[in-house]
């Protein structure tokens, strides 16, 4: 059509004319107005007649001489075939030369025609519009008008009564003559959805029942424009558009479906139409919703296709995949509607549990806080442990998890800290060979994520499966050959620079390679040995080398025959999978590490022997010392009872009393260094025993003092702290006096000047029991207390109060044989604190521990 008129403005007036002209408007005015304004080139009425019980077509043809007509009888139901095929639109004029004969035969001929049919009070009939070549063929919006002219001209059963009726006569009502009483009854008119809208307040003021059934717009009428249709631009609004253009053809723009609950993506055509006098435009709606799924789908197989491509030729090309796997999940992504993602790699750690390295993850799932906490590990992938979440559950059950309410979801155990809020989320795990390789994880799109989703990214899932597998391989290789390398090298740096010599042996023992190193080690070459076999090259009997995996040591004549070396040498089989491929022999110089072994156990023997002479010794000094002092203290217990005697003259008795008792105190002294000796000598030997026994520990302690203060005369006074629980313990009763006593005497003898007595208290622990001492004497300088467990050494502060410096260190040695640990703190004038803390004891462990004594 080259008028630059619109159709729909051409439609508009000749409807406008059928409602509103008082003037007599018959068809030929009609098809006249079409013609003059090229909408066709000429038109064809075809009405169905039964003629003789067949059905024939009456042709009213009008062409350019709107007052020319031809009738003809044709095959109506042949050109109703042709509507009902579709072939309606543009067909090719040679297509119906059979039906219509020469009433289309013209000049120029026409080209292209279009079928119209239509029904007026039950009766068919058929318009058909013909074109030249010059004009082209009939385009959708001229189809869409003519359907609406036509649903216009049939409603006007008057203009069929007769071929050439008036529109109106004396006797017809306004009403007969206009049966579209409004704009609802045209557009009902129309075949497709339609709505029409007022230029004047932009609203929607009719809408027919193809549209409100197709989209369930209640009350629909009186609605903006702007709210209805939302164009691809935001930035223009349809009813803008609609003011600035005659009419619009196939425009793609959403409309809101309240059917689906959404906008919905429909092609539009639009014209201006005038009705009832006000201006407006007629709107005809097309959904082409599917189409553009299909579309959609389209473009996101393209992007995921492309991806895959990209990850696979980016993984062969480049060493560091992960951009490429970052390139992926921008575009997986992107094709669900998500806000954010993650893939990565299942392992399984050392009890067999499923953990998450994830190769890449959206960085707008991290906020900067998280970014700074885990720095580099973002980018080179972050182990998720925690099960009870939404992805740990996927690991756990290796089943796909989809959660599009996630906060009501009781498989969701949260989020991480600083973590991006998270309302969807779809987990799927990704298997190959039947095993759980990797994770992918998506969240917060805006529609509810579905099993259309997971079943278009299928290509890319098992893509993203045999991803993980070649790099686990390339992992693989990469480690095997970097092993391979090291081990090359580390052989050669071995076989040149060691001290060592390596040999490799067949299977039957000849010698193949010998590192240059064995010049150094016994003076020969590698190629005075290589051949040989390798029992006879060092004159040692065949079975010395038999046992593999054995150290053994070998005494080898140096090549100039003046000196032994002493080589340390191993086999190792070099067989793999059970295959022999020969030995490996490794021999090393040790001849100054068994020189000086064997100078160690001469030096041993001789310690042994000096050991052995002290023991004897001190057990002979000890006897030989203590008969005369045995015989001494009781010749002084025997005079002092003769003194007891003697009442003449007190003043000298109590002096000779004195005496006797300075005797016997000395006498005892020397008698307890001498058992202090020997003790400590048994103990170096291993000769003292243990004998452990059942002991209420609270009342053994309790009597262990008592005894003591009787001892001395019942000066001593010491104060108690024990729990009100007695408890059994499994102790030696002699070891665990000797350890009581002595440090009770020395917290007595180090602080005889002080008001305070010294305290023992008695603590239970769970495994242990405590005693404690604890003092107000004179206290252990700090530079002596390292030595304080040695044998014979006394402070420095000490040196005027009487001691060998010989208790503590047998306390030391009776604790640790016991089991147990002994510590102390002090402080120079200040007093000292000693812990003894040793165990309950296990009567089982005991019947063992005597059973074993017994078999000895």
């Amino acid at each position: 059509m080259k008028n630059s008129r619109g159709i729909f403005e051409i439609v508009s007036e000749i409807i406008r004319q059928l409602y509103q002209s008082s003037d007599k408007i018959q068809l030929s005015d009609v098809f006249a107005h079409l013609i003059v304004n090229e909408v066709t080139d000429q038109v064809f009425l075809v009405q169905q007649v039964i003629h003789k019980e067949s059905e024939r077509g009456n042709a009213i043809s009008y062409f350019k001489d709107p007052k020319r007509t031809e009738e003809k009888l044709i095959d109506f139901n042949a050109l109703e075939a042709l509507a009902d095929q579709g072939r309606y639109v543009n067909s090719e004029i040679e297509n119906i030369n059979s039906i219509l004969g020469d009433s289309v035969q013209s000049h120029p001929p026409l080209q292209f025609l279009l079928i119209l049919p239509f029904s007026v009070e039950g009766k068919k009939w058929i318009l058909l519009l013909g074109k030249e070549e010059r004009n082209g063929g009939f385009h959708k919006e001229e189809v869409v008008a003519l359907q609406v002219l036509l649903s216009t001209l049939s409603s006007r059963k008057d203009l069929f009564m007769g071929r050439d009726a008036t529109c109106t006569t004396a006797n017809q009502s306004s009403d007969d003559l206009c049966p579209a009483k409004n704009g609802e009854d045209l557009l009902n008119g129309f075949p497709s959805p339609s709505f029409w809208v007022s230029l004047e307040n932009k609203q929607v003021v009719y809408a027919n029942k193809g549209f409100l059934e197709a989209y369930t717009l209640d009350g629909s009428q009186k609605k903006p424009i702007d709210e209805l249709i939302h164009l691809p631009d935001k930035g223009l609004s349809f009813y803008d558009l609609i003011g600035q253009q005659d009419q619009v053809k196939n425009l793609e723009a959403k409309v809101w479906n309240e059917q689906h609950g959404r906008f919905r993506w429909c092609s539009l055509y639009a014209g201006k139409l005038d009705i009832l006098g006000e201006k407006g435009v007629a709107v005809t709606v097309h959904d082409i919703q599917k189409r553009k799924d299909v579309e959609k789908r389209a473009i996101k197989l393209n992007q995921l296709l492309k991806a895959v491509n990209e990850t696979q030729i980016s993984f062969f090309v480049k060493d560091n995949f992960h951009n490429t796997l970052r390139k992926l999940l921008d575009a997986i992504v992107k094709i669900t509607g998500s806000e954010y993602g993650f893939i990565g790699e299942v392992f399984k750690d050392e009890n067999g549990d499923p953990y998450l390295k994830t190769h890449v993850v959206s960085e707008i799932a991290w906020s900067n806080e998280m970014l700074k906490r885990f720095g580099n590990k973002y980018h080179k992938g972050l182990d998720f442990r925690n099960l009870d979440t939404l992805f740990g559950e996927c690991l756990k059950t290796g089943e796909l998890v989809m959660a599009n309410e996630v906060k009501k979801d009781p498989r969701s155990g949260g989020i991480p800290m600083g973590h991006i809020y998270m309302n969807r989320f779809l987990g799927i795990p990704v298997y190959k060979d039947g095993e759980m390789v990797g994770l992918m994880g998506f969240a917060n799109r805006k529609e509810p994520y579905d099993m259309e989703d997971v079943n278009f990214l299928r290509p890319i899932i098992e893509g993203y499966g045999s991803f993980i597998k070649a790099i686990r391989y390339t992992r693989q290789k990469y480690k095997s050959d970097l092993l391979r390398e090291e081990s090359e090298t580390m052989y050669e740096i071995l076989s040149e620079n060691t001290g060592d010599i390596l040999m490799l042996c067949s299977p039957d023992l000849k010698v193949t390679y010998v590192s240059p190193s064995v010049e150094k080690v016994i003076g020969y070459q590698p190629d005075d040995i290589v051949g040989s076999m390798l029992w006879e090259f060092f004159d040692f009997e065949k079975d010395t080398f038999q046992e593999v995996g054995v150290e053994k040591v070998l005494k080898v004549k140096h090549k100039d025959g003046r000196r032994t070396v002493i080589l340390e040498f191993t086999l190792k089989d070099m067989g793999y999978a059970g295959t022999m491929v020969g030995f490996l022999g490794a021999f090393r110089n040790v001849t100054e590490r068994e020189t000086a072994l064997m100078s160690l156990r001469k030096n041993l023997n001789k310690e042994r022997e000096l050991s052995q002479l002290k023991s004897r010794f001190i057990r002979m000094t000890s006897h030989e010392l203590r008969t005369p002092l045995t015989t001494l203290l009781s010749s002084a217990e025997l005079l002092g009872v003769m003194i007891d005697g003697f009442e003449n003259d007190q003043p000298i008795k109590h002096r000779m009393q004195n005496h006797t008792q300075k005797m016997s105190n000395q006498i005892n002294r020397l008698i307890k260094v001498i058992n202090d000796i020997l003790i400590l000598e048994k103990n170096t030997a291993g000769k003292d025993q243990i004998n452990k026994e059942t002991l209420l520990i609270k009342s053994y302690l309790k009597g262990l003092v008592d005894n003591l203060c009787r001892s001395d005369d019942n000066k001593i006074h010491i104060v108690l702290e024990f729990p009100n629980e007695d408890r059994e313990v499994y102790s030696d009763p002699v070891w665990l006096d000797y350890i009581v006593r002595n440090i009770l005497e020395n917290a007595i003898k180090y602080s005889k000047n002080t008001e305070e007595d010294p305290v023992l208290s008695l603590h239970y622990e769970e495994d242990t029991f405590k005693i404690q001492v604890r003092d107000f004497g004179i206290g252990i300088p700090l530079e002596d207390q390292k030595y304080i467990f040695g044998s014979f050494f006394r402070a420095k502060n000490a040196s005027n109060i009487r001691g060998a410096g010989l208790g503590l260190n047998i306390v030391k040695e009776f604790v640790d044989r016991l089991g147990g640990e002994i510590s102390f703190t002090s402080c120079e004038k200040d007093g000292t604190l000693f812990t003894v803390d040793l165990p309950y004891g296990n009567a089982l462990k005991l019947g063992e521990e005597n059973k074993l004594r017994s078999l000895n």
